[in-house]
């Protein structure tokens, strides 16, 4: 039983922003061996707001934090000293879910993370990778949010992602995409260059343009092929 309080666990939490990456580990390894805090139980309250908000979650690990926080390099040295990357919260997000920058994403399954695990909402980390994205989209419209969003769907794929999997209400990915991201069709057809053209395409002709993504074959080839993006050209914000 460990002999910590609520005010310790606050400090905890905050250890990352504190310390940065890479030195914060030292930092939350003997505080927590001092406190005899267990790091592998998801028992640190949520004292960002964001995160309670976004996640609805309660409770999580210093893993989560740190992956949310775009801390790389404590992660692996959490890691090395026993600290386990894939134990979920009380929602059932797993670390990798709480990410904002797909490199971390990367780190995380490098260091044995899942990228099809499920919360308990049926959510792969794509999908809340995307949501965290389209909120701030919806907050602070830019190119900038625009391709790290578009771009990020194909690094998830690299990373053997299953985009098309459903969540409880029976949407996957493309759903959501198609559901609620808007901007202005030019931007997204200055990105399909950089997209491997077996897997992307766009159309376009006076009325409306389309992004679609290819998955289980080329655009000219047998496959699932879904529009993602689809908007009337004359609603386009100028």
């Amino acid at each position: 039983m460990g002999n910590y309080n609520n005010e310790d666990l606050k400090r905890l939490f905050f250890m990352p922003k504190m310390y940065g990456d890479g030195d914060a580990a030292s930092h939350i390894l003997e505080f927590a061996k001092e406190k005899n805090i267990d790091l592998n139980m998801p028992i640190i309250p949520i004292f960002y707001k964001d995160i309670e908000i976004f996640f609805e979650s309660k409770l999580c690990t210093i893993i989560h934090v740190c992956a949310y926080f775009n801390q790389p390099i404590t992660l692996e040295k959490l890691n090395k000293n026993g600290v386990k990357i894939d134990i979920p919260d009380d929602k059932g997000n797993q670390p990798i879910h709480y990410i904002w920058d797909i490199n971390i994403a990367k780190k995380l399954q490098g260091l044995g993370a899942d990228v099809n695990a499920k919360n308990q909402n049926e959510e792969i980390p794509a999908m809340t990778y995307l949501r965290n994205y389209l909120e701030f989209y919806r907050l602070w419209p830019s190119e900038e949010t625009i391709n790290e969003v578009v771009l990020g769907l194909e690094e998830w794929t690299k990373m053997g992602a299953l985009l098309d999997t459903k969540n409880k209400s029976a949407k996957n990915l493309f759903d959501i995409f198609s559901q609620n991201f808007q901007q202005h069709a030019d931007y997204i057809q200055s990105f399909y260059q950089n997209f491997p053209k077996n897997q992307y395409s766009i159309s376009a002709n006076g009325e409306v343009t389309t992004l679609r993504l290819h998955h289980g074959g080329s655009g000219t080839e047998t496959g699932d092929s879904r529009a993602i993006w689809i908007r009337s050209n004359e609603e386009r914000p100028r």
